[in-house]
C-alpha cells in the first residue's frame, strides 16, 4: 500500500505542470470523486436449500455529488456536501417482504481563499459550515458546523488536487476532526481535449486518495472515541496503445472505543474494531482512441475481506469475510477535457462470499449477481510515447 501511494505521488510531481487555475464568479466547483450509481443486486441461492425458495432483490439508485458549489464572488465560494440514496427490495427469503426506503444529507458552506491567484502553486483558503439536512435525524434539520482549511494544488488545466483538515461538531453523537486528499473540478477550465491517442506510457487515476477522522465525546467520566482511515489509490498504465491496466487497492481501519460504566443506559462496554480491504485488476481495451467520446470493454477480477470484532466483554465476537468477484464491463470516456473524462459504465458482476466465526463455525459460500450503471471521472496524464 505504502509502494502504490508513494507511486501516484512520484507520477503526479514528475507529470503535473502546475497549470493556471482562476477563483471567479460564476465558475462551478464540483467534487472529482462524484458519482451516480444504479444497481440491482440478487442472492443466487443454492437450489437444494429449500423446496421452492424465492430469491431476494435489492435494488439502489445513489447519488454522491460530495462537495459541489459556485462562486458567488471571485474568491467566495458557496456550496454544499450531499449525498442521497434510493433503495427498493421485494421478495425477501425470509418473510416474503417488499419494501423501500431513502437516505439524504446536505450540508451548506461557504469557502473564501485568501491566498490565491492564477501563478501561484498552491491556493490557502477557510470553511464554514452550518447546518445538516439528514434524513438520519429525529427533526430532519440540526445545528450541526464545521470549520476547516485547506490548500488547492493546480494539477492541469482545472484540476485541484485538495488536502483539506476540518473539526465538524454536532448536535447528535460525536464530534470529529478529519483530513482528506482528492482532487477537484473546476467547470468551464478544463482545457480542450488534445487529439492524440491514448499511448503507451499514458496514466489514469482516480479522485478519493487519503481519508481519516477521530471523534471524541465525554459525558461525566465516561469517554467516546472513534478513528479511522482508509487508502484507496486507483492507478492504470497503458502498456500498450490502447490497452489499459489498472489497479485498486484499498484499505480502511476504524476502531470505537468508549468507558462507559455497565451502570449506564448503555448497558456495557464496547470495543469495537473493523478492518477491510479491497483489491481490483482491470484490463480495458479502448478500439478507438482519438476524439472526446472513447467506448471501450473491461473485464476485472477482485478479492475483498472483511474482519470484525465485537470488542464485548464476556461475548466477545469475531468473524472473518471473504469474497472473490469477476466483473465485465461496457463503458464510455467523454473527454471534458485534456486531462478529465467523464466516464459511464454498464457492468454484470458475480461474487463469492463466505463468513468465518470465531466459535469455529464457516458459514456456506453464498453467490451474488450484481447488474449495475455507474457514472464517475477520471484523470488521464502523461505524455505517451
Amino acid at each position: 500500500m505504502r509502494t502504490l501511494i508513494c507511486l501516484l505521488g512520484f507520477l503526479l510531481l514528475t507529470e503535473v505542470c502546475f497549470a493556471q487555475v482562476q477563483y471567479r464568479q460564476g465558475t462551478v466547483y464540483v467534487d472529482g470523486a462524484s458519482s451516480l450509481t444504479l444497481s440491482n443486486n440478487k442472492y443466487l441461492q443454492p437450489e437444494n436449500t429449500w423446496s421452492d425458495p424465492p430469491r431476494p432483490e435489492f435494488n439502489r439508485l445513489g447519488i454522491a455529488p460530495g462537495q459541489v458549489g459556485v462562486f458567488a464572488f471571485d474568491r467566495l465560494l458557496v456550496g454544499a456536501y450531499a449525498n442521497y440514496g434510493y433503495g427498493w427490495y421485494g421478495d425477501h427469503f425470509f418473510d416474503g417482504s417488499r419494501g423501500d426506503y431513502h437516505s439524504y444529507r446536505v450540508n451548506p458552506f461557504l469557502r473564501y481563499y485568501i491566498l490565491a491567484g492564477s501563478e501561484r502553486n498552491w491556493n490557502l483558503f477557510a470553511e464554514l459550515g452550518f447546518g445538516t439536512w439528514s434524513s438520519n435525524l429525529s427533526s430532519g434539520f440540526e445545528t450541526d458546523f464545521h470549520v476547516g482549511v485547506g490548500v488547492d494544488v493546480p494539477l492541469w488545466p482545472g484540476v485541484v488536487g485538495t488536502a483539506k483538515l476540518d473539526y465538524n461538531a454536532y448536535a447528535e453523537g460525536l464530534n470529529y476532526t478529519t483530513f482528506g486528499i482528492r482532487g477537484n473540478l473546476l467547470l468551464g477550465q478544463l482545457g480542450t481535449r488534445m487529439q492524440q491517442p491514448m499511448a503507451k506510457g499514458s496514466w489514469m487515476t482516480k479522485s478519493d486518495l487519503v481519508s481519516a477522522s477521530i471523534g471524541h465525546m465525554r459525558r461525566g467520566d465516561n469517554d467516546w472515541v472513534n478513528y479511522g482511515y482508509s487508502f484507496h489509490p486507483t492507478v492504470g498504465y497503458f502498456v500498450v496503445d490502447g490497452l489499459l491496466l489498472s489497479g485498486l487497492a484499498s484499505v480502511s481501519y476504524s476502531r470505537n472505543q468508549n468507558d462507559i460504566q455497565p451502570t449506564s443506559i448503555f448497558g456495557t462496554n464496547a470495543n469495537l474494531r473493523h478492518v477491510s480491504l479491497d483489491t481490483e485488476l482491470e484490463a480495458r481495451y479502448y478500439p478507438w482512441r482519438n476524439g472526446k467520446f472513447l467506448p471501450y470493454a473491461a473485464l476485472a477480477l477482485g478479492y475483498s475481506s472483511r474482519e470484525f470484532e465485537s470488542g464485548q466483554p464476556d461475548t466477545d465476537v469475531i468473524n472473518d469475510e471473504s469474497s472473490t468477484q469477476w466483473r465485465a464491463a461496457a463503458g464510455l470516456s467523454y473527454f471534458l477535457g485534456q486531462n478529465v473524462a467523464l466516464e459511464v459504465s454498464a457492468a454484470y458482476q458475480r461474487q463469492a462470499r463466505k463468513v468465518d466465526f470465531n466459535d469455529g463455525f464457516t458459514g456456506s459460500p453464498n453467490e451474488y449477481r450484481d447488474i449495475s450503471l455507474q457514472t464517475g471521472f477520471a484523470f488521464y496524464f502523461g505524455e505517451g510515447r
